[in-house]
């Protein structure tokens, strides 16, 4: 099994690197890394044998913004979608895992091959009945949950997000506005679209018993989770660009 990494990054970078770095020490697969609209990563990316992608646009995360949007407009999504393809498909790979700068990896990672989309149990982040409906009728959509946990450190079947790409992004080009604006506010969220993805691929959902957050486990440090998320120990900046 091989394990790709997609990283999109922005001003942390020694958080980056350590990232970056703990995911090296046990896993050895393609590693996409972005800089997105941030720093020039390229000396971490040549030092740890990451393909590198450098972008001036920021895809820009908004919570309680003026603008009334949360998460991510449209035409940003469709842009992250365009680079995980990249990560992908840059290299031979059977999964890929969405790294961050608050990801750290503790042990060598392998993915059973019938494994589609795994993350966090979070069944208290309720998708909008409306949106599971509307999608479920108009797209044969086949939601697994209604709820989402695919956070920084969850892992995605590259074969399978490729095969659907063009399908999606067409669905998300047309519906993306209107699924957010009138049945679920939260889809600007990576959680969100990510999981809409699967399930629109008609996909099942899998919980990683070795996924944990420091913010909801006390005992994060087991060595039993080989991937833990908000993990913000090198963290030096926690803004976006704006």
């Amino acid at each position: 099994m091989i394990l790709a990494a997609y990283h999109q990054a922005y001003k942390n970078k020694k958080a980056t690197e350590e990232a970056i770095k703990n995911f090296r020490k046990y896993n050895d697969g393609p590693y996409f890394l972005v800089s997105d609209g941030g720093y020039d990563f390229s000396e971490i990316a040549n030092k740890y044998n990451c393909y590198y992608y450098h972008s001036e646009w920021n895809l820009e995360l908004r919570s309680n913004h003026p603008s009334g949007i949360y998460g991510m407009k449209k035409e940003e999504v469709l842009e992250w979608l365009k680079r995980f393809y990249l990560a992908c498909t840059v290299d031979k790979c059977d999964h890929v895992i969405m790294m961050e700068d608050d990801v750290l990896i503790t042990s060598h990672i392998d993915v059973e091959n019938e494994v589609e989309f795994c993350g966090l149990y979070a069944p208290r982040n309720l998708i909008q009945q409306e949106l599971i409906d509307y999608l479920t009728q108009n797209y044969g959509a086949k939601f697994h949950n209604n709820w989402y946990g695919i956070p920084g450190g969850s892992i995605f079947k590259a074969s399978t997000f490729v095969e659907n790409y063009n399908r999606i992004v067409k669905i998300f080009d047309k519906e993306f506005d209107y699924l957010k604006e009138n049945l679920d506010g939260n889809l600007g969220w990576v959680d969100v679209w990510m999981t809409v993805y699967y399930y629109l691929c008609g996909k099942q959902y899998t919980v990683n018993p070795y996924f944990t957050e420091t913010t909801i486990n006390p005992n994060w440090r087991d060595p039993k989770y080989a991937i833990v998320h908000q993990y913000k120990e090198h963290y030096e900046y926690f803004g976006y660009a704006h």
